[in-house]
């Protein structure tokens, strides 16, 4: 939402002020692409219960059993998020994306309540 308004304030600062096109264009293309997130209105996450590991984003689900889950590891290589893997029975390792959970720390938590090992 800030960032639309930024780019509308911006833009209409450099109109009144007669600025050149190509000075405007940033912003506007910044403003417009906040404001086609917003109308969007993504949604992601995961569910935890007793059975399985539910992600999601928009339409796309993916449910994985916890009794498949052997391991839940962690990986960082810069100051950002760090890239979650499972390690999984009969599967190769799946990367959880990180859109789909907050805190890497909560997730391991949640996972080691439910007697998932975590490094």
């Amino acid at each position: 939402m800030f960032a639309a308004v930024l780019g509308a304030v911006m833009v209409s600062g450099g109109l009144y002020y007669d600025a050149p096109w190509y000075f405007l264009a940033m912003p506007a293309i910044a403003g417009l692409m906040a404001l086609l997130m917003l109308i969007q209105n993504s949604r992601s996450g995961l569910k935890l219960n007793a059975q399985s590991l539910t992600l999601f984003k928009d339409n796309w689900q993916e449910e994985i059993p916890l009794s498949t889950i052997t391991r839940l590891r962690t990986t960082q290589f810069s100051s950002g998020q760090p890239s979650v893997w499972l390690d999984r029975v009969g599967a190769p390792p799946y990367r959880i994306p990180g859109y789909c959970f907050g805190s890497a720390q909560d997730l391991k938590q949640a996972l080691a309540a439910h007697g998932i090992a975590t490094d």
